[in-house]
């Protein structure tokens, strides 16, 4: 308790010492979560890093497509046979969408959908984009979690040799998953394996959260470095849930850390 108090002093000096410093990045940092949440609802994703990159891969594609005389551009024509065959594509997309939709939600067959069926349409498209948004967001933190690991040269890619290392270290991975949890020795994890292994997978997850400075062992030095962190006005995970992050998730944490040990 005093361990806890202390550190919740310490919190509380830091941010007297750099209030005003905090408050601008507290407000930026706000307004690009409520940017990102905007983007999220509608289900767009927040890829600013690689925005110019997609849009370079885009027009070399529509080159390929379109640029009829080869002069490594498009043309007035060019590019009106280029909309319209975009269109032409979403118009297809929307068109086997909506008959999607249909074949799954209108229960009553006349080929429409009533208020109790848009709702039911509208529940599952917006249950799907939430996962498609966790599935996008889990991927790049795995590309930066594994740029971190195996980018020796700090180029910001992986080359041969990097994804060589990286390979093989996802191959003793798998080799060390399966020696503990393959029961049977089947050589795959099936059935009950496959519960203890999402089991131990959520447990280590919730355990790299504790670890605040990242030296892969969770003790009170996490609250201590998890209390600099806010006070300069950086982010940790919101413990206690309450939506903000402040010193009560510092307290939480070290709760979190005393029922670890």
């Amino acid at each position: 308790m005093n361990s806890a108090k202390s550190l919740i002093a310490l919190f509380m000096l830091g941010c007297v010492a750099s209030t005003s410093a905090q408050s601008d990045r507290g407000l930026e940092e706000g307004k690009r979560v409520k940017e990102r949440q905007f983007d999220r609802e509608r289900g767009f994703k927040h890829q600013p890093k690689h925005r110019h990159k997609d849009r370079e891969a885009f027009k070399q594609r529509l080159l390929e497509q379109f640029d009829a005389n080869e002069d490594g551009e498009l043309d007035e024509s060019e590019r009106t046979a280029a909309k319209e065959a975009i269109h032409a594509k979403q118009k297809e997309r929307r068109e086997n969408m909506k008959a999607k939709i249909l074949e799954k939600f209108d229960a009553d067959g006349d080929g429409e959908l009533n208020e109790a069926e848009r709702e039911e349409a509208g529940h599952a498209i917006r249950k799907m984009k939430r996962a498609g948004d966790r599935r996008h967001d889990r991927r790049h933190r795995m590309k930066r979690g594994m740029l971190e690991r195996f980018d020796a040269n700090e180029d910001g890619k992986l080359d041969e040799t990097e994804r060589a290392a990286a390979k093989a270290f996802a191959e003793q991975k798998k080799a060390e998953i399966l020696e503990q949890f393959d029961t049977d020795g089947s050589g795959k994890i099936d059935g009950d394996e496959r519960v203890a292994l999402k089991e131990h997978m959520k447990a280590e997850h919730e355990r790299r959260k504790l670890d605040i400075n990242r030296d892969g062992t969770v003790d009170q030095l996490d609250a201590q470095v998890a209390a600099n962190k806010i006070a300069a006005g950086e982010r940790i995970p919101d413990f206690n849930g309450d939506g903000e992050v402040n010193a009560l998730d510092v307290s939480k944490l070290i709760e979190k850390i005393n029922e670890n040990k």
